[in-house]
């Protein structure tokens, strides 16, 4: 069992964490000396009355409660459709029944 490796990777790591950090800071540096030099740039705020947005929001409102009237649809459609099923099974169970 040797100890040199383990020995060997501590010099390693204390040799190049300095550096590492070095060049760290120099780039943390260097990027906020670019963005601090960029002119400053003003983006539009929307307001609550844009008209787009209005538009986008209705949009919505209407995709929304149209998948919800589909959905209900749906579901009343084959609840109709189980209810209209057990009445024929029910049906051809009376029929059989007073055929014997």
């Amino acid at each position: 069992m040797s100890t040199h490796s383990h020995s060997h990777h501590i010099d390693s790591w204390g040799k190049w964490f300095p550096i590492t950090i070095v060049i760290l800071a120099a780039g943390m540096i260097l990027s906020y000396l670019v963005i601090t030099s960029l002119p400053a740039v003003s983006l539009p705020v929307p307001s609550v009355n844009d008209p787009n947005i209005l538009q986008g929001s209705a949009a919505d409102a209407a995709r929304l409660t149209a998948l919800a009237e589909f959905f209900a649809a749906k579901e009343a459609a084959g609840i109709q459709r189980g209810k209209t099923a057990d009445a024929a099974r029910y049906t051809a169970m009376a029929m059989f029944y007073a055929s014997k």
